[in-house]
């Protein structure tokens, strides 16, 4: 009995610790409430309890945010508006520490029934699928997590929730989905832009990566044919101006953050007037490719419009790179193949993360590549460059074929697999279900699932 009784004191503290903020659909603000996930008697896992989120059909895809008990204490003692964690304009608020980076483990041993395994072992997950790199802690406050992202994630490691969700006790290999819905947002932005750019815009309706496209990406990075290694600097973007901010909560509706600046992000804004036609979509850098220098003790703000300081700029490691051109395009055929290297096989390719030393910065940058290139070629805010041409339709239409809308509900996303290798990223396999169908439109479309914006909120746990 006294048994018993501890195991049911020790359920009710860890039902207590799982508390959601769910904003409802009906209400004006965050309502927040203790969900007690239905457990036996035996079963102290919280992390057992977050693969059954996605069941709380109530919900619309932004409606849910999943918090611990500790921060969520926290942050109703703060001031901090509702549009803390999420945002209309910019999608769901990541933060998270480039001081302190999550390693990839198959089977965690070291602290296997804290937090540490599960760590590693969502870490090990999204490099199985995204390529290998260390992930940043995701700070322990409110944090968004759809609906969406969450039935997404459960399809691509279906098996690993299943097994999550029947641990009676913490383990190494259970899910940590505040962690892995976090970075999944991250990485499947990255994705769309890099398969947007390779395959979507330079590859061939039949995959062909040949002679023509490869001198045409190589053109497009800076190079020519005498290069064979460009050097990279981020550009400095105006995304996230303050005229720019107060326009678009003002457009929204909502109330800009009190106690969260924002930093860098990533955002494909669906249009808030009637009158505008197309979604804007923009973004500044790429967060974890700033991971490979010096370490950090914060993120870098690289998008406040402020370009008078370019020169200072442009000297932090974390904002120059290299990149060579047989390393990142070689002698591959398709551009599913060549976008496959460059995204998850040699990841310094799309993300540039083979820092220069700071000797070499005293030479003059006139180099750019792949995201950043592309980044600076977009100008000052927008994502042009990585677009597809709007003429663009796959497969090529004619009067009696012409392009098909894409429905308003359709799943418009890549694929739903747990490893790259064996991922089939041709513009057929993506597009044959709307053929024939703009493909900017497509992309577009799958740029908006994955908004988000780096943000830093000095008065929350860390």
């Amino acid at each position: 009995m006294l048994f018993q009784f501890l195991h049911r004191i020790a359920v009710a503290c860890f039902a207590q610790s799982i508390r959601l903020l769910v904003r409802w659909s009906c209400g004006s603000d965050l309502v927040l409430l203790n969900l007690f996930i239905v457990f036996t008697w035996y079963v102290v896992d919280s992390y057992a309890g977050e693969p059954h989120i996605k069941r709380l059909h109530r919900m619309t895809t932004k409606d849910l945010a999943a918090t611990d008990f500790y921060s969520s204490r926290k942050y109703k003692t703060s001031k901090a508006p509702r549009w803390s964690p999420y945002s209309t304009a910019f999608g769901v608020v990541l933060r998270f520490s480039p001081v302190l980076l999550v390693e990839a483990v198959e089977w965690p041993v070291h602290n296997a029934d804290g937090e540490w395994g599960p760590l590693q072992f969502s870490n090990w997950l999204l490099n199985q699928r995204f390529g290998r790199r260390k992930h940043p802690y995701v700070a322990h406050i409110p944090k968004v997590m759809s609906r969406a992202h969450f039935a997404e994630a459960s399809s691509i490691w279906s098996k690993e929730f299943l097994d999550t969700s029947e641990h009676r006790f913490r383990g190494g290999r259970d899910v940590y989905s505040a962690f892995l819905l976090t970075h999944l947002v991250v990485e499947r932005a990255r994705e769309i832009m890099l398969w947007s750019w390779i395959v979507g815009t330079i590859g061939a309706d039949d995959d062909t990566w040949g002679t023509e496209e490869s001198e045409k990406a190589w053109k497009i990075l800076g190079g020519d044919e005498s290069t064979e290694e460009i050097r990279v600097t981020l550009p400095q973007r105006a995304t996230l101006s303050p005229e720019r901010l107060e326009s678009l909560f003002q457009e929204a509706g909502e109330e800009p953050p009190k106690e969260t600046e924002y930093l860098l992000c990533e955002c494909c804004i669906s249009p808030l007037n009637p009158s505008t036609h197309h979604p804007i979509a923009g973004m500044d850098a790429f967060p974890y490719g700033m991971l490979n220098g010096p370490p950090l003790q914060q993120w870098p703000r690289v998008s406040d419009g402020n370009h008078t300081n370019q020169e200072q700029f442009s000297r932090h490691s974390w904002a120059n790179c290299k990149v060579v051109r047989e390393k990142c395009f070689g002698s591959r055929k398709q551009a599913s193949a060549v976008f496959k290297h460059v995204a998850f096989d040699a990841t310094e390719c799309g993300d540039c993360s083979t820092h220069l030393d700071l000797l070499s910065l005293v030479l003059p940058l006139n180099w750019f590549t792949v995201i950043n290139a592309l980044l600076r070629a977009s100008g000052a805010v927008g994502l042009s460059a990585f677009l597809p041409p709007a003429e663009r339709v796959y497969p090529p239409s004619d009067i009696h074929n012409p392009p098909i809308p894409i429905p308003g509900d359709a799943p418009v996303l890549l694929p739903l697999t747990n490893n790259w290798k064996t991922t089939d990223f041709t513009l057929h396999s993506r597009l044959r279900a709307w053929s024939p169908v703009h493909v900017r439109e497509w992309v577009l479309r799958v740029f908006s699932r994955y908004n988000y914006v780096v943000g830093t909120s000095s008065s929350l746990p860390c």
